[in-house]
């Protein structure tokens, strides 16, 4: 038993230091990669004996320009029967720095599953903002997307997760379907005003992203769970923008890949509730990324229970 406490501290000490002292930014998940169905499922053989669980969680991540990212959510689920399955999930964010504290909610996830053949789960599902991406400064002027609760879009969410022993693969795609109603224009703010600094998203056209997840389920004791995991997000094409004069332009290296390092400590208190820790950091990232979703690491705390 010492033996085992040793190595779950070494690794839990191993994925702290990786966040906090390897460079990189990234991460860019515009939802799906947190919502139930996408995530590694670490519950025990007694999960199917019920069909409701809650669970509510706390993040934490430093964003580009020295803005630091609390977010909060909770999200329900209901086994509907043995194969399919509902989620629905609401959060919130503040985004704080020198300049500005911004609180608000952000998106409203409806999500389905389904389990159309032995170990293979189809996913689908919708993303409602709460908010229309389009917050303002005090002088009436947009603020930049990092500064948005949510990006405003309607976006429509599709996946597939295949699980074979300890392993669980995990594909998605998640594209905006309507844009949302930013009006941010770096010029029209002051010389000397910090949010010069930021890319323009006036009638911000945003690209959708496909996911990729390999995950590795440990069993470290009866009640603890450690799940390293890669994921990958490509953003499919060069997001676009209106520039001062209306026309129409490409920000260029908005495209392209990010890949995370994910790890995952799942520990049952008892056989109705259980807390996850979730630590990410990302390791290949775009060049830039305009929908203010960088995150040079995140830190996720989580609490369930089942009833």
């Amino acid at each position: 038993m010492y033996i085992v406490r040793v190595k779950y501290l070494s690794t839990f000490l191993l994925a702290v230091s990786a966040v906090f002292f390897t460079h990189g930014q990234g991460c860019s998940d515009a939802g799906f990669c947190t919502l139930n169905g996408f995530k590694p499922d670490a519950a025990d053989s007694t999960s199917s004996t019920y069909k409701n669980s809650i669970a509510s969680g706390i993040s934490h991540g430093e964003a580009d320009h020295g803005i630091a990212i609390w977010s909060y959510y909770i999200e329900y689920h209901r086994q509907l029967s043995t194969r399919a399955g509902l989620d629905v999930k609401i959060g919130g964010i503040n985004q704080t720095d020198e300049n500005i504290s911004a609180t608000g909610f952000s998106d409203l996830y409806i999500n389905a599953s389904y389990g159309f053949i032995k170990n293979t789960t189809v996913l689908g599902g919708i993303k409602i903002p709460l908010q229309n991406g389009n917050r303002q400064s005090d002088e009436g002027l947009s603020l930049p997307m990092d500064y948005q609760s949510s990006l405003g879009t309607i976006d429509l969410i599709l996946g597939l997760k295949y699980e074979i022993k300890k392993f669980t693969f995990t594909t998605g795609f998640q594209q905006p379907v309507v844009q949302n109603n930013n009006g941010y224009l770096s010029e029209l703010y002051p010389a000397d005003s910090p949010f010069r600094n930021f890319q323009s998203t006036n009638k911000y056209i945003r690209s959708g992203d496909v996911l990729l997840r390999l995950t590795y389920a440990l069993k470290i004791t009866k009640r603890l769970t450690i799940s390293p995991s890669a994921l990958s997000i490509y953003h499919l094409k060069a997001d676009r923008f209106s520039d001062i004069t209306g026309s129409r332009q490409v920000i260029t290296g908005s495209q392209g890949l990010t890949f995370n390092g994910v790890m995952y400590f799942d520990y049952a208190l008892s056989k109705k509730s259980s807390i996850n820790v979730t630590i990410g950091k990302p390791f290949i990232t775009r060049k830039v990324r305009p929908d203010g979703l960088t995150r040079e690491y995140i830190i996720t705390f989580e609490y369930k229970f089942k009833f």
